[in-house]
């Protein structure tokens, strides 16, 4: 639209005229991809109903999420996390016949419990490519900046950790060395593990979930996609652009 602001006048001709010229455009902002890590606990406490609830729900998160986003799982036991096979970036998963046809779907709970080496373990494989979450670093590479975030499940206090215990966990949770979303989704634990939890996740950058049952295991996980959802949202702003014209 046009507005005619003033015309300067003398006798007999007009020297300048004014106008203000508005014009909108839509502008489209897309956040950084994400890089969704899940951790699972598959300890024998966690057969059946609470796995089943588990793979539910991160085919659910997986399926919210954009092609360039990456995805992980990995399961623990009283052994460390273990990559599921078939994730990676969501583009190549389908590529390669989709969710269905990764090790989600043969995830199966045994043995025991080391909280502490899967929380400690798991950060320090994301460390191992920590230069995705690095501004710095990307702009000098000509890389696109990614963000990271990682997702634990356990319904059950450490039994068999080996390489951490509560201390260092919470050292490598407060200090992971890279920009880091953390959130632990605690199903039904104990008072005294669910106090030691509470201590775990209170740097701002990470979040407990508390759940009493695994019938709420759904619920946990839906208030993760929320805010992944949240955060991936393409958003389209209109902005207004105001032009001065001499004639």
């Amino acid at each position: 639209c046009k507005n005619k602001t003033c015309a300067f006048q003398h006798p007999g001709k007009v020297v300048a005229e004014k106008v203000t010229e508005t014009r909108k455009k839509v502008v489209t902002k897309t956040s950084p991809p994400i890089d969704m890590n899940f951790v699972i606990d598959a300890s024998s406490s966690m057969r059946g109903e609470a796995i089943s609830a588990c793979q539910k729900a991160v085919i659910q998160i997986y399926n919210s999420m954009r092609v360039n986003d990456f995805v992980g799982v990995s399961s623990f036991t009283h052994e460390p996390p273990t990559p599921l096979s078939g994730f990676g970036f969501k583009a190549q998963v389908e590529k390669n016949g989709g969710i269905l046809s990764t090790g989600l779907r043969h995830l199966q709970a045994s043995g025991g419990t080391a909280l502490w080496d899967a929380i400690g373990v798991a950060v320090d494989q994301l460390s191992d490519r920590k230069e995705r979450y690095d501004s710095l670093w990307c702009k000098a590479n000509h890389k696109g900046l990614r963000r990271c975030k990682l997702v634990l499940l356990t319904d059950g206090a450490d039994q068999h950790s080996s390489c951490y215990d509560f201390e260092k966990a919470c050292a490598r949770v407060a200090k992971p060395g890279f920009v880091l979303s953390f959130v632990l989704i605690a199903v039904g634990v104990d008072k005294g593990t669910l106090c030691q939890l509470e201590s775990l996740c209170s740097p701002a950058h990470a979040k407990l979930v508390q759940v009493s049952n695994v019938r709420d295991i759904g619920k946990a996980f839906h208030w993760v996609q929320e805010q992944i959802v949240k955060e991936i949202r393409t958003v389209r702003e209109v902005v207004s652009t105001h032009t001065e014209i001499v004639n």
